[in-house]
């Protein structure tokens, strides 16, 4: 367990390392995804971290949000003060660059996976410091509450990668390949609309099965417990038995 511990703690130190250099590589790439994952509607300078946003019911402005100052800027330029162009002034380029559209995605999915993302690697990072800390000097956690938080952290990493992916794509939209092709353009006329459904259903019943066996197999080893431990000392009644090499 202590080394399950420190390896996540270093993975979790890890991910933080390089999701803040891709969030400023998506900075320079796609500003609408930055600032559809804050739902910053307005360029500002600095530009701060809502824990949590409340906007109006067509998602086309602000009403209240929870902030925490500076923070944005440095994540998405590497300077405290820095610019963060806004999702109307993204819109506005976009429009004179590509032409009339909507070049903005669905801002509460990407908002939200954004920061359940973020918060699930924290989560697990936490969990590592408190099971750690626990462990100080020999001891062995006696909570029940760590035993099940640790149990129920299993299911972390695979919900941040999800979520991940979902910030990803959906956050790129209405792009396939941002600036170059839409994903309205994007669909195969040579690709019936049954085969996509196919496909889809297919692995979809893949991946749940193989879901499946993985918890299973996770849950059959945890309730079998380690192996017994090999005795490493042999009793007087088995010295007396084996054969002298060399006797005094």
């Amino acid at each position: 367990m202590k080394i399950a511990l420190v390896t996540v703690l270093i993975a979790s130190l890890g991910v933080v390392v390089t999701g803040d250099l891709q969030a400023r590589l998506m900075t320079q790439q796609q500003p609408m995804k930055m600032a559809a994952a804050e739902a910053l509607y307005d360029t500002v300078s600095p530009a701060s971290f809502s824990l949590f946003t409340i906007g109006s019911l067509d998602g086309s402005k602000e009403v209240w949000s929870l902030r925490v100052p500076r923070v944005l800027s440095f994540m998405a330029t590497g300077h405290w003060d820095g610019t963060v162009e806004g999702i109307n002034n993204v819109q506005a380029a976009e429009q004179q660059r590509y032409g009339a559209g909507d070049y903005s995605p669905d801002i509460p999915t990407t908002y939200w996976t954004f920061r359940v993302m973020i918060g699930f690697g924290f989560l697990m990072g936490l969990l590592s410091l408190v099971g750690l800390w626990l462990f100080r000097k020999g001891r062995i956690p006696r909570s029940r509450w760590f035993y099940r938080a640790a149990i129920a952290s299993l299911a972390l990493p695979f919900l941040a990668n999800a979520l991940g992916w979902i910030f990803t794509e959906m956050g790129r939209q209405p792009w396939v390949v941002f600036g170059v092709l839409k994903t309205a353009n994007g669909v195969s006329p040579t690709v019936a609309a049954g085969t996509v459904l196919a496909s889809l259903i297919v692995f979809t019943v893949l991946y749940g099965v193989l879901a499946v066996i993985d918890g299973v197999l996770m849950v059959r080893y945890a309730k079998a417990g380690p192996p017994e431990p090999t005795p490493t000392e042999e009793s007087e009644t088995d010295a007396e038995q084996r054969p002298g090499v060399f006797v005094y």
